[in-house]
């Protein structure tokens, strides 16, 4: 019986109340992720201790293939590390466009627009900057790729492809080119 008008009391609680912020950046509240990269303790030890090698703000891609041909497994290893990549960027842009859905001003429709059209340029961009960090085969005949992409190169990659995709709202615009501040607070690689 005491449930009842507790339900009633609660879902008449007022919603809290919005930051206003005309400013993007003060909408933004970051939080920072503890440092150290979790490294998977299945994973060989030569691809564990490239990883631990590689800057600490490094977007790291890790790809496997099965291929026998060591080509193709090369090959298809690099495409899952390039794509590892991309999705960990994908993953930054919504990170930034529900930061910015936070301003008031944000018109919603746009923004997810605008976003579906910065992940599809964002999986198809070249990774500059990108390098092989590693590339080997384990003794179960699998070959593994470790890609890394600097920061400031990922950070570039989402500027390029947010001021590609041709965002009519300024403001928008704006908070993807400060990419780089994003990605130092809420990207870690995996």
């Amino acid at each position: 019986m005491l449930a009842i008008p507790f339900l009633v009391f609660a879902s008449c609680a007022s919603p809290p109340e919005q930051p206003q912020a005309d400013d993007v950046s003060e909408a933004y509240e970051l939080h920072p992720v503890p440092s150290p990269r979790p490294i998977p303790a299945h994973f060989p030890e030569a691809v564990r201790e490239t990883i631990e090698r590689l800057p600490e703000d490094a977007i790291v891609g890790i790809g496997i293939s099965g291929f026998r041909n060591i080509g193709a497994a090369r090959r298809g290893a690099t495409l899952d590390a390039r794509a590892d990549i991309s999705r960990q960027l994908n993953s930054v842009v919504s990170i930034m466009v529900t930061d910015f859905l936070a301003i008031p001003k944000a018109d919603p429709g746009m923004t997810l627009l605008f976003q579906e059209r910065v992940v599809q340029l964002i999986s198809k961009s070249n990774l500059v900057g990108s390098r092989i960090a590693l590339g080997r085969r384990d003794d179960d005949g699998n070959y593994w790729v470790v890609v890394e992409l600097p920061q400031a190169n990922a950070a570039s990659e989402i500027a390029l492809a947010a001021r590609a995709a041709n965002p009519s709202d300024t403001a928008l615009q704006a908070a993807f080119d400060d990419a780089e501040r994003v990605l130092r607070h809420h990207a870690r690689p995996q």
